[in-house]
């Protein structure tokens, strides 16, 4: 009996590193109810959000307003209105907080600034910028944005949370891409994220991500070394060296959201729509994650994760979307 215990044991020991786990994205949760007759408790575009320990707060860009819901996804309030004067907002597409203070800042495109709220509602302040800001991420009391200007040759522009300019930064750095008034396109389409350490600029239509410090000084950029990404960025230089077709640009982006948690990044890609891809810290090929149900849906935005679950708005239903990472029943792998 002891002999066939030890050789049980030792079969098992033998034989685990044979034993692989996968893992596969299943469906825990979506809100606004479409069916819901709260008044307000729905969204028309919404693009993206940030996450309070209590609360999601979406921004609409079509409604202009923002709107808080519970962590199940329950409507509390909405905040702000739509115009131009303060406490008004136009056309905001990203927004990021200070979690520490309970202030949420939006990229208020259509007026061309910034605009702070807290999560009860209260307007804060207005941030003037100095071109419309494409993306903003707030950090340890300092504002980056996405601001592309030409004529100083820089991407991006840091604010204090009170207002005050600081600088620009940021490089124009990739000689492949033409120079002529479409020059812009592909590097304007980004998701930025930061982590204690790092600012994170994770572009969509070109195979980079920019590394800086929270004090915006490079400190390195990684080439992603994926053959789909690389055909899609060759078809968007392309696409740029040919302008106007039809009075449209050929350019695609190649992700539908990205994140960085854990010194691994994260990719709701374009060219497998039932997958997130999955890089290490340096950018290369790590592994991919399928979703239980296949979505298929270009739609499906990644913004971020929390623990193992995905959070997503879906950009068709007018939803936020939210997908537990579940452990597949262990497989032998030869």
């Amino acid at each position: 009996m002891i002999k066939k215990s030890l050789f049980l044991i030792f079969c098992f020991y033998l034989l685990s590193p044979l034993i692989a786990q996968d893992t596969e994205l299943v469906l825990k949760m979506a809100f606004p109810d479409p069916d819901s007759k709260i008044p307000d408790d729905y969204l028309i575009h919404p693009y993206d959000l940030v996450i309070f320990d209590e609360f999601f707060v979406v921004c609409d860009a079509q409604d202009n307003y923002l709107k808080v819901f519970s962590k199940s996804g329950e409507f509390i309030r909405k905040i702000g209105r739509s115009g131009q004067g303060p406490g008004e907002i136009n056309t905001v597409f990203r927004i990021t907080s200070d979690s520490k203070n309970n202030i949420i800042f939006c990229n208020d495109q259509g007026n061309g600034r910034i605009s702070s709220f807290d999560v009860n509602g209260k307007f804060k302040s207005i941030i003037k910028t100095s071109l419309p800001p494409y993306d903003i991420e707030y950090i340890d009391g300092i504002i980056h944005t996405l601001e592309y200007n030409r004529v100083k040759e820089s991407l991006f522009s840091m604010y204090d949370s009170a207002g005050v300019f600081i600088k620009t930064y940021g490089e124009i750095f990739d000689d492949n891409i033409p120079e002529n008034r479409f020059t812009s396109s592909l590097y304007t389409g980004v998701n930025l994220d930061s982590d204690k350490n790092y600012f994170y600029v994770l572009y969509s239509y070109i195979p980079f991500i920019g590394i800086y410090s929270h004090e915006g000084e490079l400190i390195r950029r990684l080439s992603i070394d994926v053959e789909e990404i690389k055909e899609n960025y060759k078809e968007n230089i392309k696409g740029v060296k040919q302008g106007l077709v039809n009075k449209f640009l050929k350019i695609n982006p190649w992700h539908r959201g990205g994140c960085i948690i854990g010194n691994r990044f994260y990719y709701k890609t374009n060219f497998n729509l039932n997958e997130i891809l999955i890089l290490d810290s340096n950018g290369k090929f790590q592994k991919k994650i399928p979703f239980k149900k296949r979505e298929n849906n270009p739609s499906l935005r990644l913004i971020t994760l929390i623990n193992k679950n995905y959070v997503f708005i879906d950009l068709d239903t007018a939803q936020v979307k939210i997908y537990e990472d579940l452990i597949l029943p262990s497989r032998f792998v030869h």
